[in-house]
């Protein structure tokens, strides 16, 4: 240190300059006050609606949003501290979530069942489209899978109702597999002709009934069948399984796709078979 008047060096520790005699003035250190940051007011998170990035927001507006089941345990969500974005439920926001809420909702998708979810969860899936009143619902305790129109979930809130499909006797009529199987054998083969044409057109009227794709017209069908020497039979069969598989039961399940063993079938001369099969399918429909 030295001394302001004449700029002898004195020791720290001195009042009064040795050279000068100058009285020795100590210069108060200023410490600035450390600014807090308040975290709760950091905009530093974003979560994804309808695969879009929304953000940034604040750990309260992250609040507020899940309080207003806005974004729900299954919404990604993300913050620069993090490596990737995580699921709500995984995240440090979960604390906001409702506490002992019990997880026992499912859902039908591609005729997969998806679960269990909160009612909560729910109720955000049903804001942001993923489910409809026509989604096949269940939890524990319901005897069945039934639309999500006719349970608690729908309660007074107004649900999009997607166009139904129609799966009463109307559309097609169930028919005795053991009696055209008998007919189609006591007229030579005969019978299974006219058995082969209403299939195509049942099949066609179920597909028509549920927006899915048809097949080519039934005296098509048996046409291009007879005159190919049943080669085309062979497409229609695999088609024709293709065609059960893309159907939805009142039950919310797709039947199986046979459409390889149909095939196989009237390769190995079992026509009758496959078609007792996709009448099978059919008859099915017909008690929905």
């Amino acid at each position: 240190m030295f001394c302001k008047n004449c700029g002898h060096e004195i020791s720290d520790d001195a009042k009064f300059c040795s050279n000068c005699g100058t009285k020795v003035e100590v210069e108060e250190e200023i410490v600035e006050p450390i600014e807090v940051v308040d975290k709760t007011q950091a905009k530093e998170w974003y979560y994804v609606e309808n695969n879009d990035s929304k953000g940034a927001f604040t750990l309260e507006e992250m609040k507020e949003l899940i309080e207003s089941n806005k974004i729900t345990g299954s919404t990604l969500v993300w913050k620069a501290s993090l490596k990737d974005w995580q699921k709500l439920a995984d995240s440090e926001l979960n604390e906001f979530m409702h506490v002992g809420e019990e997880k026992n909702w499912y859902y039908v998708e591609n005729n997969d069942s998806k679960g269990p979810y909160s009612q909560e969860e729910m109720k955000g899936f049903m804001d942001a489209g993923i489910l409809s009143g026509n989604s096949f619902v269940w939890k524990t305790g319901m005897q069945d899978w039934q639309r999500l129109k006719n349970t608690e979930l729908a309660g007074n809130e107004t649900v999009h109702v997607e166009p139904s499909f129609s799966f009463t006797t109307g559309v097609v009529k169930e028919k005795s597999i053991g009696l055209c199987v008998v007919l189609s054998l006591v007229t030579c083969g005969i019978y299974s002709i006219y058995w082969l044409y209403t299939i195509a057109h049942d099949l066609n009227d179920l597909c028509e009934s549920q927006n899915q794709e048809k097949g080519a017209e039934p005296g098509l069908v048996v046409i291009l069948s007879i005159v190919t020497c049943g080669i085309y039979l062979l497409y229609y069969l695999w088609k024709a399984g293709k065609m059960v598989s893309s159907l939805t039961r009142s039950n919310g399940h797709h039947p199986s796709d046979d459409s390889i063993v149909l095939m196989v079938l009237s390769i190995l001369q079992l026509s009758l078979v496959s078609y007792c099969i996709l009448q099978s399918h059919i008859n099915g429909f017909a008690k929905d």
